[in-house]
């Protein structure tokens, strides 16, 4: 593959990075089963979709006898912090061949920690990239700092401890909110933004934001999915609504059982959640102007009438002011009241790693991009 680099190589083992992904690791990617082992597990169907859907992408994959055994996915943007611009790499995919997630002889730990465990010439490698972003790529133009940042969840106690041994630091954490409807209806105040609306809609966002961490807005009009509510020629409310397909193979506990297995069964409930093909409107961007809150609920109804789906699902920092405004708004509907999902952890990987930069970070909510997770 042309523009590639070979970033370690010894034996038949090789850590590469591309511009794009082969079709071995585009493979790999398609048919791996993401979340927490015993907790929830899902998989993602529209990934070939989504890969194409990314910018600024850098793969990285391990290879043994050039086949791709496993591959990271990082995402290069210009984040606001604050006050200031920074250089982030998203670490989007993380996925070992099925021969390397199997447990082996009679021990419990899974082979990859064959590739991770210390002193090994593949955990350096991988240490140093996450140590020197610039390796990897220059930094985007304005910026002030780099990092590197990813999303595990807090039940992940294996995935955590190997990302706290590259030096990522938890600073936060997020929460999916499901937003329900069994009949959803359209609201004549609803449709897509035009090109006209952008600038108003970007102010707006800009506004809701303005005290985040992470915050871009790069695939916010991408694919044409954002959706205003405007009256009388003033946008009041709007957010990104994307169309996402999944398969959730596992639930947890006894509720879990049961949602999985008795709900699809049931007409009204199996609108809203279907494991075996569970199709819902992922949100971001969301802002409404002061004391019009209402419109966001009569937008996000109207925008599953328009997409012909049931549910929505909108992830948000937990201790922000926007996840409490839509948690104790009693507006989610029914599915909000049958799972309480588990909180993901955000961390980051400072290049100066000091005391006093996490706890700024500690301090401000983060803004989650839905396509990041889907």
């Amino acid at each position: 593959m042309q523009n590639s680099k070979t970033l370690f190589e010894r034996g038949s083992w090789s850590l590469e990075q591309y511009p794009q992904p082969d079709a071995d690791l585009v493979d790999l990617l398609v048919n791996t089963i993401w979340g927490t082992p015993g907790k929830t597990l899902y998989q993602h169907l529209d990934t070939r979709d989504r890969i194409l859907q990314l910018q600024r992408t850098h793969y990285i994959t391990l290879r043994k006898d050039k086949r791709t055994r496993a591959g990271m996915t990082l995402c290069q943007r210009t984040v606001r912090d604050g006050d200031r611009l920074s250089n982030a790499l998203y670490v989007r995919y993380l996925s070992f061949a099925e021969i390397f997630r199997k447990k082996h002889g009679s021990g419990s730990t899974p082979t990859e920690s064959v590739f991770l465990r210390p002193g090994s010439m593949i955990k350096s490698r991988l240490a140093h990239i996450f140590s020197h972003p610039e390796d990897i790529a220059s930094p985007l133009p304005g910026t002030q700092q780099s990092y590197y940042y990813a999303y595990v969840e807090s039940e992940n106690e294996r995935s955590l401890q190997i990302c706290y041994s590259f030096g990522y630091q938890r600073i936060r954490s997020f929460r999916t909110l499901p937003f329900s409807r069994f009949f959803p209806k359209k609201n004549k105040w609803v449709s897509k933004a035009s090109e006209d609306d952008r600038a108003e809609i970007l102010a707006g966002v800009e506004a809701q934001y303005q005290n985040y961490r992470q915050f871009f807005t790069d695939h916010l009009f991408q694919d044409d999915h954002y959706f205003v509510f405007k009256k009388e020629g003033r946008i009041l409310a709007g957010l990104r609504a994307m169309p996402v397909n999944w398969v959730v193979q596992h639930l947890p506990g006894f509720t879990g059982r049961l949602t999985q297995n008795l709900i699809p069964h049931i007409p009204l409930l199996s609108r809203l959640f279907n494991p075996k093909d569970f199709r819902f409107a992922a949100i971001e961007g969301i802002f409404y102007l002061p004391e019009q809150e209402h419109a966001l609920y009569s937008l996000l109804e109207s925008v599953l009438a328009e997409l012909q789906l049931h549910t929505a699902l909108i992830w948000l920092d937990d201790e922000s002011r926007l996840f409490h405004t839509l948690k104790n708004s009693g507006k989610l509907g029914l599915l909000y009241h049958l799972e309480k999902p588990s909180p993901v952890d955000i961390l980051v990987r400072f290049t100066d790693p000091s005391p006093e930069m996490a706890e700024a970070y500690r301090r401000a909510p983060v803004y989650i991009s839905a396509l990041d997770l889907t």
